[in-house]
Parts: C-alpha cells; structure tokens; sequence
C-alpha cells in the first residue's frame, strides 16, 4: 500500500493530476489454508484542500479562518504544508468466485475502537466489539485512552 500510494503522489505531483485522485493496487493475501489469494485494493489520495472542500460540501461548518485560510492559500493550506491523505474504498478479488478479504484493522474501525467518545452510540459499539472480543475493559467498565 505504501508504495502504491507514493507512486499515486508522484504521479499527481509530477502531471498537476486533479485531487481527490483514485488509484489502486493488487496484493497478494494469505488465506486461512496457507494458499494466496490475489486482489485489488482500491483507494482515493487527498489533500488537505480537497478533504477541507468536500468536507464543507457535505455540511462541516468551517470557521472563517479556515475558509480564509483556504481561499488565501495559507495556514494549513499553503502549498508548502501540502499534507495527504489516503481514504480506502474497497478491496475486490482477482478471481470473483471467491470473496475479498478486506484489511484486518477495517473490523476495528467499524467497532469504534480508534474513538475516545462518550457518544452513546460509539460507547455502545464499542463494548459490543469488546464484548465480542473477549475484552475485560468491557465487562469492568473501565475505559482507556484509544477508545478500549
């Protein structure tokens, strides 16, 4: 994925590509009976502009100074402080007979895990997974700093 995604860079960079630009990669992942299985991981790379523009098209109510600061082009959207950003769209197989396997931490993320919230929906989430999992924070209640 890492290289993948600096190709994508380079490419953006070196042809003034439009962002968000979506590319992908084809990996080769282990299968629970040791064989391989070949797939293709299918990712979009983002700026900081771009992420901060499609954010406020769909509803973010951003600051002025951030609005400023992007229509300006400066702060944390100047050129020089150019940061990307890698959004993972889905994973398909080579052969489609068989399934995917998507990336092991995505399982993670949907369980609100990587979020320190006391929303009561993530909260809810979160010691379903914990639960699912095994884990003593669930059954004690006690919470910890990544959201456990």
């Amino acid at each position: 994925m890492y290289e993948a995604t600096q190709e994508a860079i380079r490419y953006v960079e070196q042809n003034g590509a439009e962002l968000p630009y979506q590319f992908s990669y084809q990996e080769e992942v282990p299968t629970e009976n040791g064989r391989t299985r070949t797939q293709r991981v299918h990712l979009t790379l983002w700026d900081t502009r771009t992420l901060f523009s499609a954010a406020v098209d769909r509803g973010y109510k951003a600051c002025y100074d951030s609005k400023r600061q992007r229509r300006e082009g400066v702060g944390r959207f100047a050129a020089s402080e150019r940061h990307y950003e890698i959004e993972y769209r889905r994973t398909e197989a080579a052969d489609q007979s068989i399934e995917a396997e998507p990336f092991w931490f995505l399982e993670l993320y949907d369980g609100s895990v990587f979020f320190h919230t006391e929303d009561p929906e993530s909260v809810r989430l979160r010691q379903e997974f914990n639960h699912d999992f095994g884990s003593l924070l669930s059954k004690t209640g006690q919470g910890c700093d990544v959201g456990c």
